[in-house]
């Protein structure tokens, strides 16, 4: 690796007193043991954390308040792990409760069932693996609170449920 891509892998940005700084934020997200959307929060906003005075200065610290306030609206004391058990949705609910909420969903060529809100993609869940899902930051996010959450937590019910029981 020469060093422009040693550069871009590790920035200097993210270093704290000479060390790479993701593995030890990463190290303190699983500590955690938190999941999902909570996962994100905090990691970003460790992030922002870590590299302002390297990098974006104020702009940083707002973004880290950004991300705070998300993780303090997400935040819940029940156990965030039980997310990771198995689910129970066969296809045809999971599409029944996104068209309730005035959500659509479509299968496209690439294995992934995608969620949308008017003509904008909010999330895919993959139909080829167990616990895999991703949201679109700028359409997922766009959402209130209440609509992210209930969301998200029915994205994520169905992407638990095993494939085979899906159908």
């Amino acid at each position: 690796m020469n060093k422009a891509d040693a550069n871009f892998s590790n920035p200097d940005h993210y270093k704290v007193c000479g060390q790479d700084s993701m593995k030890f934020l990463l190290s303190i997200v699983k500590a955690n043991a938190i999941c999902c959307e909570e996962a994100v929060y905090l990691f970003n906003t460790l992030k922002y954390l870590v590299r302002y005075r390297r990098k974006g200065g104020l702009t940083d610290l707002k973004k880290a308040d950004d991300y705070l306030t998300r993780l303090q609206e997400v935040f819940t004391v029940e156990n965030p792990c039980d997310a990771l058990k198995s689910g129970k949705m066969k296809k045809n609910e999971f599409i029944a409760k996104l068209e309730d909420l005035k959500y659509r969903a479509k299968s496209n060529d690439c294995g992934y069932l995608c969620v949308y809100k008017d003509d904008e993609e909010i999330a895919q869940v993959t139909e080829k693996f167990q616990y895999s899902f991703a949201a679109d930051t700028i359409g997922f996010l766009s959402l209130s609170a209440e609509e992210r959450e209930q969301l998200f937590n029915l994205v994520a019910e169905y992407a638990r449920t095993p494939i085979k029981e899906r159908e």
